[in-house]
């Protein structure tokens, strides 16, 4: 068993509850995350990447809290309060695993499936949108196949699916300019690929 925490200005001070949580429910493993899909305002202005004059504050206490978590064999992994914007890494592991949303699409994480892209109201004719560094765009989802016409396998191997995961991978000889120019723009403005 792990425990996940969704790190917010907030609660960020209820962070140090966790590992005396996480020992008495024998959690091995506590993952701190960043808000990643942020559509309503309110909650950018929550995101501790977002309070950038607290930057150090949160670095130096989540380094606390792995510090003290190994001491007590429990791992503390964290999304990281700064953002690189330069990195072509994904927290969501899309080079080896990938989503099967309820309509059988194959997307390469939760925040590309295009069940997301649907309008919520009857006659509502715009996308929804997300924020991301203080301006919205549409949500746009990305489908490889769909588990209806074709095995899961043959739409893993599919060349345009093995090209994207490509662009992840971690020893790559293009530069991070060139690699951020051939990814999907939901891939470039998103926090899962930003977080350090």
């Amino acid at each position: 068993m792990h425990l996940a925490y969704l790190m917010l200005r907030s609660n960020f001070h209820e962070l140090k509850e966790i590992l005396p949580l996480a020992k008495r429910v024998g959690a091995k493993q506590i993952v701190a995350g960043n808000p990643t899909l942020i559509i309503d305002p309110k909650l950018s202005a929550e995101a501790i990447f977002n309070d950038t004059g607290r930057i150090n504050y949160y670095s130096i206490a989540l380094e606390e809290i792995k510090d003290k978590a190994a001491n007590e064999n429990i791992i503390f992994d964290y999304h990281g309060p700064g953002l690189d914007n330069a990195s072509g890494r994904c927290r969501e592991n899309v080079r080896h695993a990938c989503v099967i949303n309820v309509e059988g699409e194959v997307v390469p994480c939760v925040l590309t499936d295009p069940v997301l892209c649907k309008t919520r109201e009857p006659g509502d004719h715009n996308p929804p949108c997300y924020i991301f560094k203080g301006q919205s765009f549409p949500i746009r989802g990305i489908s490889f196949g769909n588990i209806q016409n074709e095995t899961l396998a043959h739409i893993w191997n599919k060349k345009e699916y093995s090209g994207f995961r490509g662009l992840f991978k971690p020893k790559i000889t293009k530069s991070p300019e060139q690699i951020l120019s051939e990814m999907p723009q939901c891939c470039v403005k998103c926090y899962k690929r930003l977080g350090a």
